[in-house]
């Protein structure tokens, strides 16, 4: 299963993947960030989102089973 978290490279979204990560593997979590760079020091893998683009979240939430 993996989840998504958007926001990822702020303060709320990083909060939210580092307390995820005490409860499922790093391997399942996937941070959304519109600025992939600001969330690289996470330890999960980061997918580029961007509000503005809804390509890139077609394409940010492929395989993703929540959110």
């Amino acid at each position: 299963m993996k989840v998504a978290v958007t926001a990822a490279s702020g303060a709320l979204g990083k909060a939210i993947i580092e307390q995820l990560k005490n409860i499922i593997s790093p391997e399942q979590i996937v941070g959304i960030a519109r600025t992939v760079d600001k969330a690289a020091d996470l330890g999960v893998e980061i997918r580029k989102g961007d509000y503005n683009h809804k390509e890139d979240f077609i394409n940010a939430f492929h395989d993703i089973d929540t959110v």
